[in-house]
């Protein structure tokens, strides 16, 4: 889980960085990682532009969005290939209201057919 512990500013290029390159390491030291994450739906993005077209985005499709964008950036610059970002959005209806959860999975191309099963299995248990 990587959590904001404290502030309110936007969190800079360098720390988003960081993490990614966290990721990528743990990654490559570990053959047979599969990495699955959740964007939080809950926490308020601090300093969020008021101004921008993304301002009434729900803060986890932003998120989502966000990570991608990193994650694409950082595997173009390091010409890394053979691991891609596998985005699932869970659409929710609840007393007729609409809501998306959004998952990602990190993987090598070797492990697709297991990510898929992954994918279809929480696409089963979020419909029950």
């Amino acid at each position: 889980m990587i959590e904001r512990i404290s502030g309110e500013s936007t969190t800079g290029q360098d720390v988003l960085h960081d993490i990614t390159g966290w990721v990528a390491e743990l990654f490559a030291s570990n053959p047979i990682l599969i990495i699955y994450y959740s964007c939080d739906d809950m926490t308020p993005i601090p300093s969020r532009n008021k101004n921008s077209d993304n301002k009434n985005m729900p803060v986890n499709k932003f998120r989502s969005k966000l990570f991608t964008h990193i994650f694409d950036t950082y595997m173009d610059s390091h010409q890394i290939s053979g691991v891609v970002n596998m985005p699932i959005q869970l659409d929710n209806y609840e007393n007729g209201v609409g809501y998306s959860l959004f998952f990602h999975f990190i993987a090598r191309d070797i492990h697709s057919d297991i990510v898929e099963m992954l994918k279809d299995d929480i696409k089963e248990v979020s419909g029950k």
